[in-house]
């Protein structure tokens, strides 16, 4: 498996809570499975994905988990575009202007 340098940004993840240590009060299907976190940060020292590894977030925790990334992306986003707000900034800017 191949090594990554530390120093790397990657992704570790962990369990917080088995499923049952999970709140009785939860949906069944939620649960049934664990809760897992994830946290990115900088390599500490030189790892393999599957390994555990300790990270140094941009906020200066330090984490150790199982490495399951190396350079992961972002997944989020704000959705598909909204066609009625296309153009709305110069249409905006324009009243501003003609204010002045």
């Amino acid at each position: 498996m191949e090594n990554i340098e530390k120093g790397r940004w990657v992704q570790i993840e962990w369990t917080l809570l088995k499923p049952e240590e999970r709140a009785e009060h939860l949906p069944p299907e939620t649960r049934k499975v664990p809760l897992r976190m994830r946290a990115k940060g900088l390599l500490e020292e030189k790892s393999s994905l599957g390994e555990t590894a300790s990270i140094v977030t941009v906020n200066g925790r330090r984490l150790t988990g199982t490495l399951v990334a190396e350079n992961p992306p972002y997944t989020h986003s704000f959705g598909a575009q909204i066609p009625e707000f296309i153009g709305l900034g110069t249409f905006l800017r324009s009243l501003w202007g003609e204010e002045e």
